[in-house]
Parts: C-alpha cells; structure tokens; sequence
C-alpha cells in the first residue's frame, strides 16, 4: 500500500509540476542529465521544461526521451515572442534504423502567449519547424 501512494504523490507531483501541460512522463530508471543553468534576470519570460522546471533561454530543449533540439541560440527571449534556431537529428530509418546515417536538420522554435505559472511567466505554446 505504501508503494502505491509514494508513485501516486509522485504523479501527482508530476502533473502539477508542468503549468497547463496535458501529459506527464514518470521515470523510475536513474539518470544523470547535465542542466546548463543561466542567470535569468527579475521579469523574465521563462519556458517550461518537459520535467516542469522553469530555465531561461535554454540551449537544448528536449522533445522526448530519444529526441531533443540542441544548439539552440535565441534571437529575441524574453518578449511576448521568443525566435531562435536549433538542430535536431532525422533519420530515414533506410534500410534500418539502427544502420541509416542521421541527418543534422536545422530548425526555426517559436515560443509564444506567456501566461503565469507558479508565480512566473512562462511562455505556453512553441512551434517548430523544419524538414521531416
């Protein structure tokens, strides 16, 4: 019984965590994941992470467990707006996946409608686009 109300508070921890988000993704393998931390200055817009944590102009931003965009460099951050660019890795999975090389694809991040969350504002919706 005691098991099953620790991973109840831990989803439920989860989902409260991620501001308006409609899906939450609960991990019980550990891993080690490098955060680059950024100075964020008194106002700023901030974009949610997939764990809920707020960060400040992010250089990478995860997509899914096997997927991310990296490099990413902002050209405005911090408006009712945010642009930058970014790469990401597609894979034509010809002949297999495991054996077809990876393409560096670039891509155009569009964060945008800031709304409060947890006592910040962070942007609401991001938009990518690129090829694949």
């Amino acid at each position: 019984m005691r098991v099953w109300t620790a991973l109840f508070a831990l989803a439920c921890s989860v989902v409260l965590a991620g501001c308006g988000t409609n899906t939450s993704t609960i991990t019980l393998s550990r891993t080690t994941t490098l955060v680059e931390r950024v100075a964020t200055p008194a106002g700023a817009i901030l974009m949610p992470r997939r764990d809920g944590e707020l960060v400040y102009r992010p250089s990478v931003i995860a997509l899914s467990d096997t997927a991310a965009l990296t490099n990413v460099r902002w050209s405005t951050f911090g408006k009712q707006r945010a642009v930058g660019r970014g790469t990401y890795y597609l894979n034509a999975c010809e002949p297999t996946c495991a054996t077809a090389p990876r393409d560096e694809v670039a891509a155009e991040i569009d964060l945008a409608k800031p709304a409060r969350c947890r006592g910040y504002l962070a942007y609401t919706t991001i938009t990518i686009e690129g090829r694949g």
